[in-house]
Parts: C-alpha cells; structure tokens; sequence
C-alpha cells in the first residue's frame, strides 16, 4: 500500500494529532471491531492496520471533496490506496470485484497512485463486514488475522 503518508493527508493540507487507542484497537476479527466509530460530524481519520502496514482508511466522508455531502450530513467512507507499482496485483483484485463499481475514484489518482472512496453504511456491524471483505478479497487478509487501528483527530 501506498502507506508512508495516510491518504487524507496527501490530498489536505490539515494537521491530526498523535494517534490514540481506540475502543476497537487491536481486535480479531469483524463482529465488533468496529463498535466505536465517531458518530458526529466532526474529521476524523482511522487506520487499519496489517503487521504495520497501513491497509485502509475510515474518515468523515465531507473531509473529500469526492464524497461530500450537499447538505453536510454526516457519513463514513473508506479510503483505498493503491501504489501501482508494489500493489498492481491487489489493484487488479479491487477493480475486479464489485467494490470497485460502488467506490468514487479519487481526484488524486494517476499513474502511479489509484485511490478510491467507498461509502460505507452507519452501522458498524455492517461497516466492519464490508471491510473485512474488502480485506480479504483485495488484500488476501483474512478477518481472523490480527489487525490494528489508530483514531486520529483531525484538527482544520
């Protein structure tokens, strides 16, 4: 993955604070791994991490222009970014599967970055399943292996 800079941070010029453990950190698995994922409005960004690689994002979705909301409502996104170079083979998986047709290309993608925002619904259970399939189709992880996440706070 294209992980030495998180995704948001390549396309904003924001800063975040220093990550913090969050209720789900450090979880096996999906079923409740994602029981605390922010309700409000407000940016954040969560990163999910695989033997600290960074493989995904989850933010606001009003923090990319790709995904805002018209009227500002609150929603979530997963952010997936591809380094054409180390990661062709998972792209191809991801463009390949139906994720692909649901996700919003990024503005930022070219032709060594191809970035993609796929919404995801409210309900964690629901959100943390989507994930996992992601994970497990694109990246070949499998939603029993071990995997990380760090909350930041956004500050604008």
């Amino acid at each position: 993955m294209a992980s030495s800079a998180l995704l948001w941070q390549h396309n904003n010029s924001s800063t975040y604070s220093t990550p913090h453990e969050h209720p789900f950190a450090t979880y096996r698995g999906h079923r409740h791994c994602f029981g605390g994922l922010p309700k409000k409005n407000e940016a954040f960004i969560i990163t999910i991490q695989h033997k600290e690689a960074e493989m995904l994002q989850i933010i606001n979705r009003n923090m990319v222009q790709e995904c805002k909301a018209e009227n500002g409502a609150f929603g979530i996104v997963l952010c997936i970014c591809f380094d054409r170079d180390e990661d062709q083979e998972a792209l191809d998986r991801f463009t390949d599967s139906h994720f692909k047709f649901e996700a919003t290309p990024g503005a930022d993608s070219d032709e060594t970055l191809a970035s993609y925002f796929l919404p995801l619904p409210e309900n964690s259970e629901k959100a943390a399943k989507i994930t996992c399939k992601l994970l497990e189709k694109t990246f070949l992880i499998k939603s029993t292996q071990h995997l990380n996440f760090e909350l930041y706070e956004v500050e604008e």
